[in-house]
């Protein structure tokens, strides 16, 4: 699973999942987005630590629209919580967002995300 997300999958859904997680998923990636549940996310952070695959396997350091979107709101300041209302989209994905954001800008957390964005959004 981790292997598909990395490579640029817009989701996974567990086909276990049920009938709203499926419906949340749809919304999220039909928004420009993606959707991952928690296991995933998990799976997915594993493989990005994992050594000279990963690196192989990173995505583009250039953010998403929903990415960006994400990132502007966590620079001003919105809980995970916050921010899915705000996207219509679940927490897991924001969660996802985030991490994937930190990633490609290189930063260790959210504070240092916001400082980049405010930095980036100055130039």
């Amino acid at each position: 699973m981790s292997e598909v997300v990395l490579a640029g999958a817009a989701g996974y859904v567990p086909k276990a999942a049920p009938r709203q997680v499926l419906i949340d998923a749809l919304r999220a990636i039909m928004g420009g987005g993606t959707y991952l549940p928690a296991a995933a996310v998990v799976a997915l952070r594993r493989a990005q630590a994992s050594g000279p695959s990963a690196a192989r396997s990173r995505p583009s350091d250039e953010l998403t629209s929903r990415q960006k979107r994400v990132l502007k709101l966590l620079a001003a300041g919105l809980s995970n919580k916050r921010i899915a209302r705000e996207l219509e989209i679940s927490e897991i994905t924001v969660k996802a967002h985030v991490s994937l954001i930190l990633k490609k800008l290189g930063v260790a957390n959210r504070v240092q995300a916001a400082i980049e964005a405010r930095r980036r959004l100055a130039d």
